[in-house]
């Protein structure tokens, strides 16, 4: 059941990954591509710089919302298949391995020909699922990086 439990959150993670919150935000609110604007790439800091601060949150928010959820189902599977993966017997590892398919869906999204954004927000955010400590470090080092480069 350990192996079922780890193929279905990777599939599942790779598709929930796969939807870019930045192509569909921009799409939903602006009838734009965003990879035909800046950088041509589909992630924050050109959905920031091309469409300002109201896209760019609701990309953040889909973006930090891909990693948490992708680790969360990967838990509710493990307990609907009875793994023996609990979150007293290190429940972790499986949320990582679900927040590496998050990550791949996202840079390499399926519905949109595996040309996706970078993944650093969803890689962030799956710290969040797993490690709320490792989360806010993350998040610091990567507003302070934000900053300085722009």
């Amino acid at each position: 059941m350990l192996i079922l439990a780890i193929l279905l959150s990777a599939v599942l993670s790779y598709l929930l990954g796969s939807f870019n919150s930045s192509i569909l935000v921009v799409r939903l609110l602006k009838h734009k591509d965003i990879r035909d604007y800046g950088s041509h790439n589909a992630g924050l800091t050109n959905t920031l710089r091309c469409f300002g601060k109201g896209c760019a949150a609701l990309t953040l928010v889909g973006d930090l919302a891909k990693g948490i959820i992708a680790v969360l189902l990967s838990r509710g599977i493990c307990e609907l298949l009875h793994t023996g993966l609990t979150a007293q017997n290190d429940v972790h590892f499986i949320g990582y391995i679900a927040g590496i398919f998050a990550i791949l869906g996202h840079v390499f999204p399926l519905y949109y020909h595996f040309k996706g954004g970078k993944g650093v927000l969803v890689g962030v955010s799956v710290f969040l699922g797993i490690d709320w400590k490792v989360f806010l470090c993350l998040i610091v080092i990567f507003a302070v990086v934000l900053a300085i480069s722009k």
